[in-house]
This record gives structure tokens, sequence and C-alpha cells, in this order.
């Protein structure tokens, strides 16, 4: 039930889901006044959601203090956890296909390679999945790179967050008691942590795809449509944390 509230939930997340109400509003409403007011509150809405500046901004508040716990250049762990939401795969072509989110799985693939962890854990992701991925192509597009099956750990079951870490802790029972890394993108970190430690377990961290635009770029200053993407998935780590710190209680 959690899980079916909380995919409802998500909806809320999005930009679009306000900038529409209001225009659908505009369209409904008799009164001229309150139209203007609504098309007027849609079109602020849509510039502020698409201000490179504004999101910055919003994500340095909530990552800042869950970019990593690294304070040590030659600690080494068993296990480095990917949090799945990474990609994908297209049956048709026999394809990964990667998003924004990738770099979680790049940083676990560059902590290997310079021996910082010495076992890959891929917690539930789209390119594995049981019933949409091939976990048999993802172990074959890591082997092009030199990590080993035997080096690819798989937890295949997990829906959500919270079933990651209980279901990652179910198929390793090691991370109780032994530090890990814990590596996802920097807005789920804070939700990450807490669904870990809600399991028992205590791990190191290092965040991944931090948003940055710089200032120098003219660019920067123009109203980005990606955006509305990102603040999606900002938003869903809010109703996310909040709707996670009542259910684990």
């Amino acid at each position: 039930m959690f899980y079916v509230l909380s995919r409802f939930a998500a909806m809320l997340a999005s930009p679009i889901i306000y900038i529409l109400a209001l225009l659908v509003a505009a369209v409904f409403i008799g009164s001229r006044r309150i139209k203007k007011i609504c098309v007027a509150l849609s079109v602020f809405l849509l510039l502020l959601f698409t201000n490179n500046f504004v999101y910055e901004a919003a994500e340095r508040w909530w990552t800042k203090d869950y970019l990593s716990s690294l304070n040590s250049a030659d600690k080494v762990y068993t296990y480095g956890v990917v949090l799945g939401g990474f990609g994908g795969y297209n049956p048709e072509c026999d394809q990964l296909d990667f998003n924004r989110s990738a770099d979680r799985l790049w940083a676990a693939i560059q902590f290997y390679k310079a021996g910082r962890i010495r076992k890959i854990v891929i917690a539930s992701d789209g390119t594995t999945h049981p019933k949409y991925g091939n976990a048999q192509t993802f172990i074959r597009e890591m082997s092009y790179l030199g990590i080993p099956a035997t080096d690819i750990l798989i937890e295949k079951n997990a829906r959500n967050t919270e079933e990651n870490a209980r279901c990652t802790l179910q198929m390793i029972p090691d991370l109780k008691s032994g530090p890990f890394l814990l590596i996802t993108s920097a807005v789920h970190m804070r939700r990450g942590l807490d669904c870990f430690h809600a399991a028992g377990m205590n791990p190191d961290y290092y965040a991944t795809d931090r948003f940055y635009q710089p200032a120098s770029r003219w660019e920067s200053w123009l109203p980005d449509l990606t955006l509305l993407e990102a603040w999606y998935a900002l938003g869903h780590e809010w109703i996310g944390t909040i709707s996670y710190e009542i259910a684990l209680r």
C-alpha cells in the first residue's frame, strides 16, 4: 500500500501539474480578472522552474550536507552499493540505455578501477530488472570494461529506496557489520541514507550528478525546459523524504 500511495504522491512533484492546473483554471473560470491572474501565475512558474540559478540554489540547499563522507584517500570497501534508477534496457537492440543519473554507475566503476571497492552491488535498476531489464546484458557490458561477473552483485526485487535497503541487506547480511560505500545521485542521497540507517546500516557515502551551471555562460540565463525534469526529481525527493519519515517511524 505504501508503494502505491508513494507512486501517486510522486505526481505532485512535477511543476507541470501546477502550471497546467492554472491554465485549465483560466479556461473554465468566468472572472476575467482571475483568468489573468491564473495565466500570469502560470507564466511566472514556468520562468521560475526553468531558471538555472534558482534550481541550482535549491539543489545546493538540499544536498550540501550529503555529498561525501570519504575522509581517507586509501580506504578500501568490500562493497560499493549503487542505488538503481540510472538506466533501462531496450530489447529490440539488446542495448542498455542510461539516463542523467548514470554518474552513479560511472562513479562505482571508477572506484572499482582505483581499487577502492572490491565488488559493485546494483540495487534494482531498470537495466537489470527481471521483467523489463536484462542482467546478463548488463554483466556483459561491464565485462567489456574489465569488470568480471564475480565482482557484480545484482538485487532485482526492490521497488523503491526503502526496499533497496531491506532487500540489499537480505542479499548481503555483512552490510550490517562492516563499512561499505553507498553511491547515488546528490538529490537522492538524503533519502537513501535515511532508509539504510532505518534498516540498521551505517554506510559511508558518495554523491554524484550534481547540478552546475557557470554564470559566465550567457546561455545560463535563458529558460531551460530540461530543468522541469530536474525539478521533478528534486520535488520527488522532498515528498519521498517526508513520506518515509512518517512511514519509517
